[in-house]
């Protein structure tokens, strides 16, 4: 029924040859997914800059949500500021102005949030240094009519742009990507 062996008889030739795999399999497989990683680096660094850009947008959104929901709550002007300082919310609140950071402050009283910003995005604001929120909730500051801010990759050589657009009422919409 069984066939028995001794210990000095040879492998089956077969069986001896196929333990593992050959150094010339394993370069073609590690080949191949060299290609493939110098082929997915590209989109992958796109996939982070577009994340970074979406998680600083966000950020921002969610101070404005604060802005003007103390605003109201408190019965009090609440602005979000240029820099992370209330000392930034004594600046013009017309103009386009390069953001480095933001805060929320109850105007020269409180400093409800600070936001330091990234370094690999610019941040620009299209109605100045700050912008205020009324008790009612309504955008005070001027100009009147829509504003924007414009968040930028800085460390690129494609331009990767994200927008928040304010209205006059306050409203905020996010536009310009994912």
């Amino acid at each position: 029924m069984f066939e028995k062996r001794s210990i000095s008889q040879p492998m089956n030739r077969v069986n001896r040859w196929q333990k593992g795999f050959t150094l010339i399999e394993l370069m073609i497989v590690l080949t191949i997914v060299g290609v493939l990683l110098l082929i997915a680096s590209p989109n992958y660094d796109s996939v982070m800059i577009g994340s970074r850009l979406d998680k600083e947008r966000l950020g921002l959104a969610t101070s404005l949500a604060l802005a003007r929901s103390e605003a109201v709550k408190r019965g009090v002007p609440i602005r979000l500021c240029k820099g992370t300082s209330n000392l930034a919310c004594t600046g013009s609140s017309t103009g386009a102005t390069t953001w480095v950071g933001w805060s929320v402050v109850q105007q020269d009283t409180e400093t409800l949030q600070v936001n330091q910003g990234d370094a690999t995005t610019q941040l620009e604001y299209s109605c100045g240094d700050y912008l205020e929120y009324s008790p009612t909730g309504t955008r005070t500051s001027s100009p009147a009519g829509e504003c924007f801010f414009y968040l930028d990759d800085l460390s690129g050589d494609v331009a990767y742009r994200r927008t928040i657009w304010i209205s006059s009422a306050g409203r905020v919409r996010l536009s310009g990507g994912s």
